[in-house]
């Protein structure tokens, strides 16, 4: 519910940055919303910057000096590939926010034609190579929570941790293409700048990558952040089954996306 304090007809929580649990609180103002003081709903200045005055003091002091103006917090975000589905994509693996354990490793196979890319899917499984680059069909890494939801993330430079090997990737170059995109109910929005490719071997490695996110980009109910992978046969266009993709998940910091945050 709105706070019912308002600014020139606009409610104070369109002006002032939200508590997020785990920040420090600033003072009591004695100000209070159904018996909780506005420390417990605001976030402090010192996590952002401060609003236009707002015309609400405690003492001689303008809540715009105790609390952050909405969207200048920027609340960090890291996520892990998780081994567990979605509720919301069966065939997706989860993005989560704690670290996992127990790595695992799972392999996409290429069946019938020949051909430059196959899916990835990150449960593994046998896939359909096609001479162009598939559409995210639901198979990839979700991040099945509403904590983005009235939030934008920042623009900026993201860092992708990934463990891959590819069989042909000794006779062949053979890249894995990354894309994000925001879904939302079966329709998937690409990420401007959250897309790239790099080289795989046949031996596993760790590999980190840095693709940078162009512009803030908000989030309304049902948007949901989700990865995308794609295996290339750059040169022989050999996809089959004889080469199989192997990706690995559940490794903690090994498997990760550490975002700009989100405000």
């Amino acid at each position: 519910m709105a706070s019912g304090y308002e600014k020139a007809g606009t409610d104070l929580d369109s002006i002032l940055a939200a508590f997020v649990s785990g920040q420090t609180q600033a003072a009591a103002t004695g100000y209070k919303v159904a018996g909780s003081d506005f420390n417990t709903r605001y976030a402090k200045l010192s996590y952002g910057t401060a609003p236009a005055v707002t015309g609400y003091k405690v003492a001689s002091s303008d809540l715009s000096t105790i609390f952050a103006g909405i969207g200048t917090v920027i609340t960090s975000l890291t996520l892990y590939m998780n081994a567990t589905a979605t509720g919301t994509l069966a065939n997706s693996y989860g993005l989560v926010t704690t670290v996992p354990a127990s790595e695992v490793s799972k392999a996409t196979s290429f069946i019938t034609t020949a051909a430059e890319y196959g899916r990835i899917d990150s449960q593994g499984g046998s896939v359909v190579p096609s001479s162009t680059i598939p559409a995210p069909a639901g198979y990839g890494f979700l991040f099945d929570s509403t904590i983005l939801e009235g939030h934008t993330l920042k623009a900026g430079t993201w860092t992708l941790k990934f463990k891959a090997s590819s069989v042909i990737g000794a006779t062949d170059t053979v890249n894995i293409k990354y894309s994000f995109f925001k879904y939302n109910a079966g329709v998937y929005t690409a990420l401007g700048g959250l897309a790239g490719n790099h080289g795989i071997t046949s031996s596993v490695v760790l590999y980190t990558v840095s693709p940078a996110l162009t512009s803030d980009t908000a989030f309304v109910t049902g948007d949901k952040l989700y990865l995308n992978l794609v295996s290339q046969s750059a040169v022989l266009q050999d996809l089959t089954s004889s080469s199989p993709f192997t990706f690995y998940t559940n490794g903690g910091t090994n498997e990760s996306i550490a975002t700009t945050g989100y405000a």
